[in-house]
Order: structure tokens, then sequence, then C-alpha cells
């Protein structure tokens, strides 16, 4: 690594950073959870399973849709490709 004359090797001072702030974490101290000293409300919303079920399950239809039609186009290909008069994998 080249470095110019005169430089140093040392990192810069934290005095010369220009975003030096101490980080700010969560804390529970009690019961209430603060930030940055202001209390934290903490509202989930509901957990509801039935919703996540039907979330998946149309994730999984669209997706086994997706599987079928690549399968029906593969196997017309391969039709084709024998009323064609050629094997599979062999090129005219």
């Amino acid at each position: 690594m080249l470095h110019k004359r005169g430089s140093s090797n040392r990192l810069p001072d934290e005095s010369s950073c220009a975003d030096h702030r101490p980080k700010r974490h969560p804390a529970a101290p009690s019961e209430v959870w603060h930030y940055g000293g202001q209390k934290v409300a903490l509202t989930l919303p509901a957990c509801n399973p039935s919703e996540d079920f039907e979330d998946g399950l149309t994730v999984g239809v669209e997706v086994v849709a997706l599987m079928f039609i690549a399968f029906v186009i593969r196997q017309a290909v391969g039709l084709f490709r024998l009323a064609g008069g050629t094997r599979e994998g062999e090129d005219e």
C-alpha cells in the first residue's frame, strides 16, 4: 500500500469524525421500554394464523400452477419434435 510522504497509518481521531454521536439503544430498566429518553409503546398487530395460512396457500397455488405450465410446455415441445421426426437432444 502506498502512502504519501508525511502521512501516518493512524486512524482519525474521534473528534475529527463529522457524525460522532453516541449510539442509542432501547433500554428496559423496568417493565417500560425507553428509547432516546422517550417511552416506547409496544403495539403489535394481532396474530391471525388462518390469514397466514391463506397467504401461504395463495403463493403455493401460484408456484404449482407455474410448474404445471412449464411441464405442459416441455411435453408439447417434445411432441412437436417427435412429430417432426427429430429426437430430443438432436440438433437439426
